[in-house]
């Protein structure tokens, strides 16, 4: 079994617990138990369920205080475009890892879908990562609202990719 946040623990003896307490093992005993992949893709799929729960909630119309209902708008924003970026766009440098740190032969996709998640990353990176004036138009009806039906086909195509992308990475290992 993979040691996850969630599942790992280590015995006292070991010397490895940086909480007691709660038997949370230590740094070292991470670096050796949970591989930089292993944790790499635990935060894609962790992007991917915030994209679908924050949909989920977003779409349900739950009866959340405004607050929180604007931190699900922006963590599905954010989620999905830090999933187009890691999926889609490939822009891996010094500093950001895309697919190919998993699967090195992952080929950016192509297509609908592909082209729809570029638009929905200039989408996120207007109105949710930066202050672009597309944020607050001079006229209003210059913005384009966002419907149940467009967060459900943002999320449908995002989890197209992924799970496309999950795919490869399983038959890696």
């Amino acid at each position: 079994m993979t040691n996850t946040p969630d599942t790992a623990r280590c015995n006292e003896n070991d010397g490895c617990l940086s909480d007691k307490e709660n038997r949370i093992p230590d740094a070292a005993w991470w670096n050796n138990n949970y591989t930089p992949d292993a944790r790499t893709r635990d935060f894609v799929d962790m992007a991917m369920d915030q994209v679908e729960g924050c949909r989920d909630y977003l779409v349900a119309g739950k009866d959340i205080p405004g607050v929180l209902r604007v931190a699900c708008i922006e963590s599905f924003w954010v989620n999905v475009r830090l999933l187009v970026e890691f999926l889609v766009k490939l822009t891996h440098d010094s500093r950001n890892a895309d697919a190919r740190a998993l699967v090195p032969d992952w080929q950016k996709p192509t297509g609908d879908t592909a082209d729809r998640l570029l638009k929905d990353w200039n989408t996120a990176s207007a109105h949710v990562m930066h202050f672009a004036n597309e944020r607050a138009p001079e006229d209003l009806a210059d913005i384009d609202s966002i419907t149940d039906e467009d967060l459900k086909r943002v999320a449908r195509d995002v989890r197209a990719v992924y799970d496309q992308f999950c795919q490869a990475a399983d038959a890696r290992h």
